[in-house]
């Protein structure tokens, strides 16, 4: 159990001394070490206890990009204007490793919201991490306990992945588990991580006094955003990973387009990255079907590009008409938001079982 966390307290330590350096080390050195040392941390993380071990996999792969990202993109001195004065400087360099969201730095696009009490954020994350654990381990379980909903293994066979091309053939009991699934696929990841984030803004926030209470603000924002699947990913997702990987999409987009970046190779980089993230770790834990992974996550860059462009042939043909009020009235009624939701409902609905049902049965025959 202790080999990953050591080797992820040698790359975060390589990662500090290095951008501790007043002028511009040899990066080969210190990059070969960090991604050593995470290569370690990740094929280890089955050492760490269900659900952690499949959590700590993902957050070498957020940390991998992180530090990649520091290292040869950001501006990686930003640190000396956040507490310029020397004695607070190893705090401010310390911070970088575990902050992708460059909160509290001139780098954050988003500034935290205003402070809170230490006794009132300790209240609140405890009684945040012991509610999404119970939730967690006591709830979720009896979504499938046979007394509530009888399920066997032919329920997630390949039929059963299709939906809608046999919709004279499907049940009422597939249904329902289908609908299950559309949310336990975020559940889970939400419950989890928010549980990891809650317990760590207490560690450092008031055990070692390290971070302010403003500098740890939730990992997820509000489900009544999510009426589309753009907002769902941008506004209501966790964004981790949004930066790092968007700083590789603009590298990817320059590269392709000279100095023009295009928003659309930045979407396809992010979710590609986070397809081949999830699918590493599938593969560490077993799962064959681990190229599922990379589909699922194309198809939501694919089916959020498809929504763009109706929503901008929308806009287009109500200028036309000299009537782009009405379609800004549109798109801001209650109308709109019910079929965005009912839109991305259907979308989850339609993708997840195929992404997920090979997933779930290979865990069951194992």
């Amino acid at each position: 159990m202790a080999t990953p966390i050591l080797s992820l307290a040698f790359s975060v330590l390589t990662i500090t001394f290095t951008i501790s350096s007043p002028t511009r080390p040899d990066l080969l050195i210190p990059q070969t070490a960090i991604l050593a040392s995470t290569a370690v941390s990740f094929s280890t993380s089955g050492q760490l206890p269900d659900p952690w071990d499949s959590t700590w996999a993902l957050m070498m792969a957020v940390w991998l990009s992180h530090s990649t990202s520091i290292l040869w993109i950001e501006d990686w001195h930003f640190w000396k204007e956040v507490n310029p004065s020397p004695k607070n400087e190893p705090i401010s360099i310390w911070k970088i490793w575990n902050n992708p969201r460059l909160i509290s730095t001139p780098l954050q696009v988003i500034k935290p919201a205003s402070t809170q009490s230490l006794l009132t954020f300790t209240t609140y994350r405890l009684a945040k991490a012991a509610a999404y654990l119970f939730i967690y381990i006591f709830i979720l379980p009896l979504t499938f306990s046979p007394s509530i909903l009888r399920v066997q293994l032919d329920d997630f066979s390949a039929v059963h992945t299709t939906y809608f091309r046999r919709i004279n053939q499907v049940t009422y009991h597939e249904t329902l588990i289908r609908i299950i699934w559309t949310f336990l696929w975020a559940l889970g990841p939400y419950l989890t991580l928010e549980t990891a984030h809650a317990l760590f803004s207490i560690l450092f926030v008031v055990v070692l006094r390290t971070d302010e209470p403003e500098e740890w603000p939730p990992l997820f924002g509000s489900i009544s955003e999510a009426y589309n699947l753009r907002r769902f990913w941008g506004v209501f997702w966790h964004r981790l990973i949004a930066r790092p990987y968007s700083n590789f999409g603009r590298i990817v987009g320059k590269r392709m387009f000279g100095g023009k970046t295009k928003g659309l190779v930045v979407a396809f980089v992010v979710f590609g990255l986070s397809g081949l993230a999830h699918a590493a770790t599938a593969w560490l834990f077993g799962d064959n079907h681990w190229k599922l992974d990379i589909l699922w996550f194309l198809e939501c860059f694919v089916g959020g590009a498809v929504e763009a462009v109706v929503l901008g042939l929308m806009r287009r043909a109500f200028m036309v008409i000299g009537q782009e009020q009405l379609w800004l009235a549109i798109k801001r009624s209650a109308v709109a938001r019910l079929l965005g939701y009912c839109w991305v409902f259907l979308f989850f609905f339609w993708s997840v079982p195929k992404w997920q049902y090979p997933e779930t049965a290979l865990c069951d025959t194992g």
